[in-house]
């Protein structure tokens, strides 16, 4: 049917935009979404984990947690949140609807309950259904321990210059060669020997250079040299020719530029009778 088709047509849009989320089981969707799993788990962090096991963001400014914090972004935004947290929660085939909302509570947990050893749980809710259970190492109730979170975000949740494949400052390759050869020049001038070398490197570079530029001096003017001697051969032959010639006479200017030359005819005045 026609509306068979449209579906088909839409979920292969659907799942070749959101493939890249996936892959790798969500490794783009980590690297993207780490400085904001890092704002989120912040205020989490601040709350259970009193022992400060996990670095913060530096916006929190170790301000209190709040008790409702509210984030706002896109669908490009929520989509690889779910997908970091799992193909279960996740699995990329179908689009983020308008005005769709994830929500991860805290609860603390009053006595001593051996499902929630750290004495806290949460439970993360989309759109209003409660997907807690499909997060790897949760059990099938609405409610789990909030370590599995912590360590499950953690291992990702970090700043751009903090991930693992982001670009350290390095010094570029140029420098560090230029850093050795300072060293390796200093090392030679402290000692008799070595500032005798570098004596007589400079010496041999200055001789090379004065034997290589006289070098192209002397062929440059030999070309120049051989072409003015063929422009006055040339000018030569053309005179040559013109008095062989009736009529026509060639007066050469030598004040002129070699090879240009004024011409003009004899007229005999009876031929104009």
């Amino acid at each position: 049917s026609g509306q068979g088709n449209f579906e088909t047509v839409a979920d292969f849009a659907v799942e070749n935009f959101t493939f890249p989320y996936t892959y790798n089981s969500g490794a783009y969707a980590k690297l993207g979404m780490g400085p904001l799993w890092l704002e989120i788990m912040s205020n989490i962090l601040q709350i259970v984990d009193s022992n400060n096991n996990y670095p913060t963001s530096s916006s929190s400014g170790g301000m209190p947690p709040p008790k409702l914090a509210l984030f706002s972004g896109h669908d490009t935004t929520l989509m690889p949140i779910l997908a970091t947290l799992g193909e279960k929660v996740w699995s990329g085939k179908e689009w983020s609807p308008y005005a769709s909302m994830l929500q991860i509570e805290i609860h603390q947990v009053l006595g001593t309950d051996e499902r929630y050893p750290s004495g806290y749980a949460f439970r993360l809710i989309y759109n209003g259904k409660v997907l807690t259970s499909k997060i790897d190492d949760c059990s099938d109730s609405d409610l789990c321990d909030v370590q599995i979170l912590v360590t499950q975000v953690m291992s990702f949740a970090s700043e751009y210059k903090d991930a693992n494949c982001a670009t350290k400052v390095q010094q570029p390759a140029k420098e560090s060669n230029m850093d050795e050869v300072k060293d390796v020049t200093k090392n030679l001038l402290s000692t008799p020997v070595g500032t005798m070398m570098v004596l007589l490197l400079v010496i041999f570079s200055m001789a090379l250079g004065s034997v290589t530029t006289c070098f192209i001096l002397r062929r440059r003017l030999r070309r120049e040299y051989k072409y003015t001697d063929t422009l006055a051969l040339t000018e030569l032959s053309l005179s040559a020719l013109d008095d062989e010639g009736t009529g026509v006479r060639r007066d050469t200017d030598r004040s002129r530029t070699p090879g240009i030359g004024l011409h003009e005819k004899s007229i005999d005045e009876n031929s104009l009778i």
